[in-house]
C-alpha cells in the first residue's frame, strides 16, 4: 500500500468518528440550558379564570372576574421554557400551583407578573387589575369603624362585599343583572346567596 492509498484509507476511517462526535456536540449544544426556547405563551390561572400572557412582551393588562382580600388567592401557571417568572415578586416554576394574598382591591392596585430570560435579564411583565375597569364607580360617605362588620351589594351585574371602614374584601361580576345578595350559613359555614336575571330558557 502506497502513502496515497494510506493517507485516504486513515480519512475514510476517521471520518465517522469525526461526525459522531459532531453530532454529541450538536445534542449537548441543544439541551444545554441557555439553548432552551422561549415558551411563546404563559398561560395563568387565578381563582379559575385563565389569562394568557407572551412572555416576552410588556404593557399586557387584564382584569379577573372575581377577587378576593378574605383569604389567599389560588393561582396556577402552566409549563414553560426557557424563562423563569415572578407574581408579586413570588417566584414560581413551571407548572407550579401556589396562592398570593392580594392587600386591596382597587382598579389602580395590580398583581405584577414578570418575565425574565434564564440569565435573570427581565424580558417581559403583565399586569392583572385586582378591580375591573368597568366596575361601577362608587365611594363610601360614611362609615362604622368596625372592621368586623360586612356588608353586601349589587350594581351593574358585580356583587360586593365590604367591611365596616368601607373596604372593598370581595367581588364577582355576573354575565346578568344580579340582585338580593346576602349571606346565610350552612352547618355554621358561611354561604352567598344572589339573584340573576334569566331569559324564557333559564340561561343568563
Amino acid at each position: 500500500m502506497n502513502g496515497n492509498a494510506m493517507k485516504k484509507k486513515l480519512f475514510e476511517m476517521g471520518l465517522p468518528t469525526a461526525v459522531i462526535v459532531l453530532c454529541i456536540a450538536l445534542i449537548c449544544w441543544l439541551t444545554a440550558p441557555e439553548g432552551k426556547t422561549i415558551s411563546e405563551t404563559v398561560t395563568i390561572s387565578l381563582m379559575g379564570q385563565e389569562h394568557i400572557f407572551n412572555p416576552t412582551l410588556s404593557e399586557q393588562m387584564e382584569s379577573n372576574f372575581t377577587l378576593t382580600t378574605e383569604f389567599p388567592v389560588p393561582i396556577a401557571v402552566s409549563e414553560f421554557s426557557g424563562i423563569t417568572m415572578k407574581v408579586n415578586d413570588i417566584p414560581f416554576q413551571s407548572g407550579e400551583s401556589g396562592t398570593i394574598l392580594l392587600q386591596e382591591l382597587k382598579k389602580n392596585a395590580y398583581i405584577h407578573l414578570q418575565f425574565f430570560d434564564l440569565q435573570g435579564n427581565q424580558i417581559g411583565e403583565a399586569k392583572i387589575q385586582t378591580l375591573p375597569e368597568d366596575a361601577a364607580p362608587w365611594r363610601v360617605l360614611c362609615s362604622t369603624g368596625n372592621r368586623a362588620e360586612k356588608y353586601f351589594f349589587d350594581c351593574n351585574r358585580y356583587l360586593y362585599k365590604i367591611n365596616g371602614d368601607g373596604e372593598l374584601l370581595y367581588y364577582r361580576y355576573c354575565d346578568a343583572e344580579a340582585s338580593q345578595f346576602t349571606p346565610f350559613k350552612v352547618d355554621g359555614v358561611d354561604r352567598y346567596e344572589y339573584f340573576v336575571e334569566v331569559d324564557e330558557t333559564g340561561v343568563d
